[in-house]
């Protein structure tokens, strides 16, 4: 018995076989990807990018890519349907996507190519183009670097402050390219030693264990009471490091 194919009309034949009831032209006129929905949004204080609850740092143009190829969806005719599912359950397709950033926009270009089906003749080539707009909003660590916010404060007391200084600041930017949450919201400079206010109490306890590795630092460390949330207590930590001055 013929088959024809449901959307022109013609006959299958042996180099032009039906695939999901559709000739190879149909076919390669079908919509092959389904993009995801992708809401970008930038700090334009430091550049860091966020698309839905995934941080994605300054690379935005990889991250995107990434994001894209993970979520996108991929035709494949299953029992007596067409549905679309994830890339990696379809087999014989490579899909390319590039990225480039515009003004207020990114240009995603996403392309398949390759055979849906073993009985395909002539691979499949698509191409898709979409446009996500830039959303542009201040980001929750910049707001509390703004707001002078801090949990703990590393006073520092004796030794070679300038060196101090040096060594801090530089574990400091190391630990806050890993963890953007952690930073130095302030330096502060005293008679006989320098305080630093930090976002965080973990990183206080670092610094504090690194000057003593390095230094021989004397530590000490006290609590203060400053508010509840949620029910919980809030400490602000003060961490105490005495150096032998120079």
């Amino acid at each position: 018995m013929k088959r024809f194919c449901y959307k022109c009309g013609k006959v299958e034949s042996e180099d032009n076989p039906l695939i999901g009831g559709l000739c190879q032209e149909c076919l390669s006129s079908r919509p092959l990807l389904a993009l995801p929905e992708l809401r970008v949004v930038i700090c334009p204080r430091c550049g860091m990018a966020r698309v839905g609850g995934t941080w994605l740092g300054t690379e935005l143009e990889e991250g995107v890519r990434g994001l894209m190829l993970s979520r996108l969806k991929v035709a494949k005719f299953t029992g007596n349907s067409w549905e679309f599912v994830p890339l990696e359950q379809v087999k014989g397709v490579e899909v390319e996507i590039g990225v480039e950033r515009e003004k207020s926009s990114l240009r995603v270009t996403v392309s398949l190519k390759g055979r849906l089906d073993k009985n395909q003749v002539v691979p499949l080539q698509q191409q898709v183009v979409t446009e996500i707009p830039l959303e542009r909003h201040i980001c929750r660590v910049c707001k509390l670097k703004a707001g002078g916010y801090y949990e703990a404060i590393l006073q520092v007391r004796g030794g070679d402050i300038s060196r101090i200084r040096e060594v801090v600041e530089s574990e400091a930017m190391q630990a806050s390219a890993e963890d953007a949450r952690v930073f130095i919201t302030k330096v502060e400079e005293v008679e006989g030693g320098v305080n630093f206010y930090l976002s965080s109490i973990a990183l206080a306890r670092k610094l504090g264990r690194i000057l003593k590795q390095r230094f021989g630092a004397e530590l000490s460390e006290s609590a203060k009471l400053v508010g509840q949330v949620a029910g919980r207590r809030r400490y602000r930590v003060s961490v105490l490091a005495r150096l032998k001055s120079a």
